[in-house]
C-alpha cells in the first residue's frame, strides 16, 4: 500500500477494571489509555486518551474516592 503509515506498538498491558479493560500501550505517538467493555471478542472503546503528567494522580484520586464510597457503603447496611 502506497503512503501507508506503520505505527509502533510497545509494552501492551492490559488490566482488568470492574466489567472493562483498561489497556495501555506506549507508541510514537506516546502512551496511549483506552478503557474497552469487555464482551469476549467483541471490545468497544468507551474511552481513549493520551495520558498527561497529571493523570496517575488523578487516577489515584479517583481510587481513593471510590473506596472511600464503597467503606461509607458498607457501614451504612
Amino acid at each position: 500500500m502506497a503512503g501507508a503509515q506503520v505505527t509502533r506498538k510497545d509494552a501492551l498491558r492490559e488490566l482488568p477494571l470492574g466489567d472493562c479493560i483498561a489497556r495501555l500501550s506506549r507508541g510514537e505517538a506516546g502512551v496511549s489509555m483506552v478503557i474497552l467493555r469487555d464482551l469476549g471478542d467483541a471490545r468497544p472503546v468507551l474511552w481513549n486518551d493520551f495520558p498527561r503528567a497529571e493523570t496517575p494522580a488523578q487516577l489515584r484520586a479517583l481510587a481513593d474516592a471510590v473506596e472511600a464510597e464503597l467503606a461509607a457503603h458498607e457501614v451504612s447496611e
